[in-house]
């Protein structure tokens, strides 16, 4: 995989969240590249590029020392690495590529050219040898060889690091070549070395200082190889075997810690309280919060409010338990949005939101079945409002329909009458035709 195409899989699925440890470049005289511990702040995207606010630190990531120094910055995602991976060294070696921590500027790329010993007297005195002293009062230091100012500074050994490369989403090594030569063979090595060793640091468009030129020095100091040839190639040969032994402990101790998480947790704060063993074991949702935006507030009063959101969480977590069908939206909502505070310091609140997304979408079902039962429940109202009506209705007519077959029969009853009335005047007529004169 090529780096372009790196940082774009980058770009599409960043690496640093808030609370992240990173370690950010920066320029020395416009020249030299630095590295910077720092933590990650904050993470947006603009102009579809992911962008970080970081705070920077010292090496130890101590919230104490100058604030100005500290204050936020804005970088993009080629000006960000993982913390390297720890390596234990006892020692390191003479024209070994190293970096150093130098005068709080950050981690600055140089080679070791001599290495001391200071012995620390009764009387407070300092006394430095060539050779290796025992007891405990001695400290070994390393004279380093700055690539880019050329300047050789005495570090103590806390202050310095394998020099390691973060290319294409990998952490590689860079070992010098121990073998000494002469002339044109010691030339042709140093070339070699350098052709085949990666760009020490990803930013596109940053090239760092050639160390051919180191290599040269270096050479020019060696002792040619007629001199004293037997002594000298006794001594190559061990040399050269403790170098391959050192190497091959190197690279298995580097393959070890690069199969554990490149990037660790720093808290801005110190835990003191004895509640955080009480906290930690309540077994909940696991968490492991960073409480990033605490660096915004006081510090002494950091681990009080990190201790409340650790109180918080569970008591959240039986609230969502305890709801019931007829809670409101409103206080569903609440409860989402105090788990949404929490996950800003790095809460694992993805299975109580999931919960609460689900009982919001179940609520609202169930609102929306409410509206449609009352809907029901109106139209059934209505409906049996018309029927009531209808049946009235029926029943005046039912009455009304009596009424008239009483009319009906009183009709009918009189007709009879008038009907007999007509027989008997017919009666009469016929009997008074037809008497007798």
């Amino acid at each position: 995989m090529n780096k372009s195409k790196f940082l774009w899989r980058l770009a599409k699925a960043p690496m640093f969240s808030p609370g992240t440890t990173v370690e950010v470049s920066s320029k020395i005289n416009n020249k030299e590249v630095v590295w910077v511990p720092a933590v990650v702040i904050k993470e947006f995207k603009e102009d579809d590029e992911y962008k970080y606010i970081v705070r920077v630190y010292d090496k130890s990531f101590s919230c104490k020392g100058n604030e100005a120094a500290r204050l936020n910055k804005t970088v993009d995602l080629c000006s960000l690495r993982p913390t390297p991976p720890s390596i234990s060294v006892e020692e390191y070696q003479l024209k070994e590529y190293v970096e150093v921590f130098h005068d709080g500027m950050g981690w600055r790329q140089g080679r070791v050219m001599k290495i001391q010993e200071r012995v620390m007297l009764s009387q407070g005195r300092v006394m430095v040898s060539q050779g290796r002293v025992m007891g405990n009062l001695s400290q070994k230091c390393y004279i380093v060889l700055l690539e880019a100012t050329k300047k050789q500074i005495s570090f103590k050994q806390s202050d310095l690091r394998p020099l390691q490369v973060w290319e294409d989403g990998v952490w590689k090594t860079r070992e010098s070549s121990l073998t000494q030569g002469s002339g044109d063979e010691t030339s042709d090595s140093v070339r070699n070395a350098n052709e085949s060793d990666p760009p020490v640091t990803p930013r596109p468009g940053i090239t760092t200082p050639p160390l051919k030129q180191i290599e040269a020095e270096t050479q020019r100091k060696t002792l040619p190889r007629n001199q004293n040839a037997s002594v000298n190639d006794s001594t190559r040969e061990n040399e050269n075997s403790e170098d391959i032994n050192r190497k091959r402990k190197r690279e298995e101790s580097l393959c070890s810690d690069a199969s554990v998480e490149d990037t660790t947790m720093t808290l801005p704060f110190e835990k003191k309280l004895s509640i955080w063993k009480t906290l930690e074991s309540v077994e909940t949702v696991p968490q492991s919060p960073h409480f990033s935006p605490l660096v915004e507030t006081r510090e002494d009063c950091r681990e009080m409010s990190a201790v409340g959101m650790m109180l918080t969480f569970p008591c959240l977590l039986e609230e969502v338990k305890s709801l019931q069908h007829d809670n409101s939206i409103s206080s569903l909502i609440s409860l989402s949005n105090n788990f949404c505070e929490l996950e800003k310091h790095g809460f694992n609140v993805k299975a109580p939101q999931s919960r609460i997304s689900k009982l919001l979408s179940l609520r609202g079902k169930q609102s929306m079945k409410m509206d449609e039962l009352k809907g029901a429940e109106k139209v059934t109202a209505e409906k049996e409002s018309i029927k009531i009506e209808n049946e009235r209705k029926i029943l005046e007519l039912q009455r009304l329909n009596e009424e008239v077959d009483k009319e009906i029969a009183q009709s009918k009853s009189c007709a009879a009458k008038i009907v007999q009335q007509l027989e008997d005047v017919e009666l009469q007529f016929q009997t008074t035709a037809s008497a007798p004169w």
